[in-house]
């Protein structure tokens, strides 16, 4: 009977230890450490869009010029590759001293002439800050310029850095301020338009006079003098200069007006232009005028102090109104349509 036992015990052990080595053999299977996640794609910056030379302020607004127009984009080239981590711009403005000054506009982090401007991490077309304001000063003379410098960098990204040369702006022109309203124009036909500014202040315009127009509500200019660049063949944009410039406490206008036209069945249109004595050609006007160049010519005192004239364009054509009655149906802030008649609402009835 003893033997009997002793020659079970074993098989028991042996049976009941196997599961446990078993056991423990998964226990202590190594456990392998998540893999660290990838860091950002290195990206390249692109200070393209900077200006490389900028007009601070006219020289006759001396102290009491302020701007907030200078900006320093950032862009990802390409735009895809984002996003730029913790992307910063260091802007040193310490060539305007004698130019300009500087003050916080509470967009960039700042004092005397270094400012920080923190972008976060922007992707596709990047950020834009203007990192300060620029304030004026007495005693400059048009031409007078200084050099502003910037740096970019983020942390998956080589800095790259660029300069903007800061120039002081030649006299302020004024526009007439009174709005010209003209009556009659027929469409189709050529509409003559005699651009006027004057000079008020001491400084001559040396660099040249610069007249920038633009039509819109379906009028068209004709391209046809030699010192003007257009938008198009059919243009509503355009950008004439004079070289002659303009001399101090002197009103001007184009010695042979510019034209325009109106489009068939157009009732209303307006004309608009500017001049600048800091000639700069604006992008986008590829068509040259082929005809003989505009001229200025000495004109008549009147009120000048608008930054662009306006002309409110009124053709010969007329439209006819006919009520429309009917039932409508729905809730408050349903919007629901009303049927018209046979005709027209409203109807050309000619020129």
């Amino acid at each position: 009977m003893l033997s009997w036992i002793r020659k079970r015990i074993p098989a028991r052990i042996t049976g009941r230890l196997a599961p446990v080595a078993a056991a423990l053999t998964v226990a202590c299977t190594p456990v392998t450490a998540p893999a660290p996640a990838p860091s950002a794609a290195e990206v390249a910056l692109s200070l393209d869009d900077v200006p490389s030379t900028f007009v601070v302020y006219n020289a006759d607004e001396g102290a009491k010029a302020t701007s907030r127009d200078f900006e320093v984009p950032v862009h990802l080239d390409p735009p895809e590759s984002g996003p730029a981590l913790d992307l910063k711009v260091v802007v040193d403005a310490s060539g305007l001293e004698g130019i300009a000054r500087v003050a916080d506009d509470g967009n960039c982090k700042g004092s005397g002439w270094v400012y920080t401007c923190e972008y976060g991490s922007p992707q596709n077309d990047g950020e834009s800050y203007a990192p300060f304001q620029l304030l004026g000063l007495d005693g400059v003379k048009p031409g007078d310029s200084g050099t502003v410098t910037y740096t970019a960098s983020a942390d998956n990204a080589p800095p790259v850095t660029g300069t903007t040369r800061m120039v002081i702006g030649g006299p302020t022109l004024g526009a007439p301020d009174e709005e010209l309203e003209v009556s009659g124009v027929v469409p189709g036909r050529d509409t003559p338009l005699t651009p006027k500014f004057a000079n008020r202040t001491r400084f001559s315009a040396d660099r040249g006079v610069a007249l920038r127009v633009e039509a819109a509500g379906g009028l068209t200019l004709e391209p046809r003098h030699g010192n003007c660049s257009y938008d198009a063949a059919t243009p509503t944009s355009a950008w004439c200069l004079f070289p002659a410039g303009a001399a101090p406490r002197t009103a001007y206008r184009t010695r042979a007006p510019l034209t325009y036209v109106a489009r068939d069945e157009q009732l209303t249109g307006t004309i608009t232009y500017s001049w600048s004595s800091t000639p700069e050609k604006p992008a986008g006007h590829p068509v040259r005028g082929t005809g003989a160049p505009l001229t200025l010519t000495a004109t008549a005192d009147e009120e000048f102090g608008s930054p662009s004239g306006a002309v409110r364009v009124n053709t010969t054509v007329q439209a006819d109104y006919r009520p429309v009655t009917g039932t409508v149906r729905g809730r408050v802030g349903d919007t629901v349509d009303v049927r018209r008649s046979s005709r027209s609402a409203s109807a050309w009835t000619g020129r």
